[in-house]
């Protein structure tokens, strides 16, 4: 779809942008950007021993995986940068707080055909992509041409890790969380005859 189009009709966003969810591989992400921009861009990937590659018009590029959930943001910044000279990435703004994101790779020679008014539209409803950035937890990551970026990224990601199991336990700890696994108990209690404190047999 012609960006300008796109643009002028925010129902057409969940079909024209890549819809990359925090769980999803790393070679999926890139299938999904190359069905996006079209045979004609020649975009792939596969791995070389223990090393994986992005391909794009004949020119292959490493990608610095991490082995962790960060990776997807990896190889997002790294097909940015691999397609940079044809292509830029913007994130649509309101999926930023959900774990699926949405994904618009707009080239480059339209970007610069943009009205006034559309660019308006474009970063009012999207987010540049900021490389080296994972935009779902918020670190700093490594990509391909920055693969010695945030070399404390894994300890980092520990703590964060730890911190947010802290506050899950906290919550689930509380009273109010404590009260209303209660009441849970006592409505499946009563759904099915159990009276309170005792197991049906």
């Amino acid at each position: 779809m012609n960006l300008s189009e796109l643009l002028s009709d925010p129902s057409s966003h969940a079909e024209a942008l890549v819809w990359v969810d925090h769980r999803d591989e790393e070679e999926s992400i890139v299938s999904s950007v190359a069905s996006a921009i079209g045979e004609r861009g020649a975009l792939a990937s596969q791995w070389q021993g223990d090393d994986w590659f992005i391909s794009y018009q004949g020119q292959a590029f490493k990608v610095p995986l991490s082995y962790s959930p960060h990776d997807r943001y990896v190889a997002i910044s790294s097909l940015a940068k691999a397609l940079e000279p044809d292509y830029a990435f913007w994130i649509q703004t309101t999926s930023l707080d959900s774990d699926t994101h949405g994904l618009l790779v707009a080239e480059q020679a339209q970007l610069q055909a943009l009205t006034p008014a559309e660019r308006a539209a474009l970063e009012a409803a999207f987010t540049p992509l900021q490389l080296g950035h994972d935009h779902f937890s918020g670190l700093s990551i490594p990509y391909t041409g920055a693969e010695a970026a945030n070399p404390d990224l894994m300890a980092q990601s520990a703590v964060q890790r730890a911190s947010a199991k802290a506050v899950v336990d906290a919550v689930l700890a509380s009273p109010e969380a404590q009260g209303i696994v209660e009441r849970m108990r006592a409505e499946i209690g009563r759904i099915f005859g159990i009276a309170p404190g005792k197991d049906k047999t």
